[in-house]
């Protein structure tokens, strides 16, 4: 369901995906149940060290989603990435060609080139955008050809952003420049606020101007303050009280107040709760997790989970696939672990997606390699192997030949010397002895475990 200034429209999409060798090709289709259609057709693959993307869509009969827009027809892009070597320098490289189809006739190509680098504490980048546009009829319009240089860097907490543009339609001509720095305070309550100064000139007014900005955020709303004067005369001044309303999913019928964006960013609702009986699937007599820290990529996740265990992730970038999933470090029971990775969301700007994320009770599995004469073997890697013959976890042994297994889901194990290691020391990779982790016994003691010739005969008879 997606909310427009048309009202609320209801969707059917479907999808279909296929490795090709080093490629990913993914065919979809969608309608909005009134006659309107779309398709979209996308490839991600690999060529040498060059990361290849391609994506071609299209709509018909007035389709409109939070994609296409009444004024959209079709959008094509063909992307490049790689990564450049001089010498000791890497340089990523990004080339992007974007095909734009308009309901009115209208149609333009963009080309876009980034090439990057990093010299210490300082990273400079270079950029060329190229556009034409092409009218059905009348004299098409002038096209665009610019350049800009960026550079970002940090001087302690001050962090510094440069930017210059350049007309390159008619030869190289100056247009302007930009020169930004940010910096918070040191507390925790500090960090909350941060102040902006901004210095910018603009050769097209012949204009120069100074601004100081300030914005202190809570967690329902922010402040901010700036103040701007201008070499022509003019001076601004601005005060704003910035907030969002969304729903709240926690609450039945609910919404809640935050500082962020919500109608321009996705979100992400997540529970944490203990599986106890390790079905996936939450029962009533199942705890949830207060006090847990989450992951979401890139975006810091600042709040932890309430008594509930629910916690609500912000700031999200719309139809960029993340990862959300639980930091295993702030679990306040070591023999607690996360069930999975996470879960990938896609998101949607304004929509809230709710995703639950199971803890499961874990072990530990220590033991002694040892030869017949009971003496350690040091070096040697280990992996505990499920009944279904996957190994869970690895581990190598110490210098008198102990051996420890952290975090084992419960579950029946055996251990098993691996491949490498037992060619290297002449050892049969079958181990004797069978191991349960449960909650009467979370951590299971092998003892000394013999692998020698002597015990092969018995660690076969054993083998699962």
């Amino acid at each position: 369901l997606v909310l427009r200034e048309v009202g609320r429209r209801n969707f059917v999409e479907g999808a279909i995906r296929r490795a090709i060798g080093p490629a990913l090709i993914e065919l979809g289709g969608a309608t909005d149940l009134k006659g309107g259609y779309a398709y979209q057709a996308t490839l991600l693959g690999q060529l040498g060290n060059s990361f290849i993307s391609a994506e071609s869509g299209m709509a018909f009969g007035g389709y409109r989603s939070d994609r296409y827009d009444r004024a959209i027809r079709g959008q094509h892009a063909l992307s490049v990435d790689h990564t450049l070597k001089l010498g000791r320098l890497t340089l990523p490289t990004h080339v992007q060609a974007t095909y734009t189809q308009r309901a009115a006739g209208e149609t333009s190509l963009n080309l876009e080139s980034r090439v990057s680098a990093a010299f210490g504490r300082y990273n400079v980048t270079a950029e060329l955008d190229w556009q034409k546009n092409k009218l059905p009829v009348g004299p098409d319009p002038p096209g665009k050809f610019e350049g800009r240089l960026l550079v970002n860097g940090r001087f302690g907490r001050v962090r510094v952003r440069g930017e210059s543009r350049f007309s390159l339609s008619q030869g190289p001509r100056f247009e302007g420049v930009n020169l930004t720095g940010e910096w918070t305070g040191k507390g925790n309550v500090e960090r909350q606020a941060s102040w902006r100064a901004e210095l910018g000139y603009d050769r097209l007014q012949d204009r120069g101007r100074l601004g100081v900005g300030y914005v202190r955020r809570f967690d329902k709303f922010a402040l901010t303050a700036q103040v701007e004067g201008a070499t022509d005369g003019s001076v601004a001044a601005g005060l704003n009280l910035v907030f969002s309303f969304g729903p709240d999913p926690r609450r039945k019928g609910g919404y809640r107040m935050s500082s962020n964006r919500l109608a321009a960013q996705g979100q992400v609702m997540a529970r944490v709760w203990r599986d106890l009986n390790g079905d996936g699937r939450k029962q009533g007599d199942e705890p949830y997790e207060k006090e847990v820290q989450l992951s979401a990529g890139r975006v810091p996740v600042t709040q932890l989970t309430d008594s509930n265990g629910e916690v609500m992730v912000d700031e999200l970038q719309p139809f960029e696939p993340v990862l959300i999933g639980i930091d295993a470090g702030s679990l306040p029971d070591p023999f607690m672990q996360p069930s999975g990775p996470g879960v990938v969301v896609t998101p949607r700007p304004g929509v809230v997606a709710v995703i639950d994320l199971p803890l499961t009770s874990a072990g530990e599995v220590d033991g002694t390699l040892v030869r017949a004469g009971g003496n350690g073997i040091e070096g040697v890697d280990l992996e505990l192997v499920e009944a279904s013959g996957r190994v869970v976890a690895t581990t190598r042994s110490d210098f008198d030949g102990f051996f420890l297994f952290e975090k084992v889901p419960y579950g029946k194990y055996s251990v098993r010397i691996a491949k490498l290691s037992a060619e290297a020391a002449r050892l049969h990779p079958v181990l004797p002895g069978r191991i349960a982790v449960d909650g009467d016994s979370p951590s299971f003691h092998l003892g000394p475990v013999a692998a020698d010739a002597g015990a092969v005969q018995t660690a076969q008879g054993q083998a699962p």
